[in-house]
């Protein structure tokens, strides 16, 4: 018989919804002290896919607090059961996780600029640390200049960029 964690097994996330490149923190307990904890996604479409995301101890008490985990880049959108596995216990844990894709948009201070004029370019609902490259485009598409380029941050924001008109 395998050894049995004392508690019932819980599982917590910092959130219920992530987008691809998001760090969430998870909490654990009820699996056994030191037991390795598997935490993976599951998908809950017809076809089961499992990716594993991180495999960490528990601790003396058989729990984990805000462990940090990166979704990757590359998840899909969709509901996902976030699962967490007691490698020697068996135990099993899981919650529901959205992954969401971010809705991209953008600001300009002022609102109207000519040639010469510098502009704040504010963007958000990005990838953490993606590239952004800003253009500058006639209303029917015709003609794009190319401001500049900004690096959104690690929650996928790039705030106040300026670029002087050409």
């Amino acid at each position: 018989a395998r050894p049995q964690p004392t508690a019932a097994p819980s599982l917590t996330l910092s959130t219920a919804s992530v987008a691809p490149g998001g760090t969430f923190n998870v909490t654990a307990a009820g699996f056994k002290p030191g037991e390795s904890i598997q935490f993976s996604l599951v998908t809950t479409s017809a076809v089961t896919n499992t990716l594993t995301l991180a495999q960490t101890p528990a601790d003396s008490a058989g729990a984990l607090s805000q462990k940090p985990l990166v979704l990757p880049l590359t998840t899909p959108a969709g509901l996902y059961l976030f699962r967490a596995f007691g490698s020697t216990s068996g135990v099993v844990a899981e919650v529901k996780l959205a992954v969401v894709v971010p809705v991209a948009s953008l600001s300009v201070a002022p609102a109207a600029f000519g040639p010469g004029d510098v502009i704040a370019v504010s963007a958000q609902g990005f990838a953490p640390l993606e590239p952004l490259q800003f253009t500058l485009s006639a209303p029917n598409g015709s003609t794009a200049i190319v401001l500049g380029q900004a690096t959104a941050s690690s929650s996928g924001v790039a705030t106040a960029a300026r670029f002087r008109v050409p």
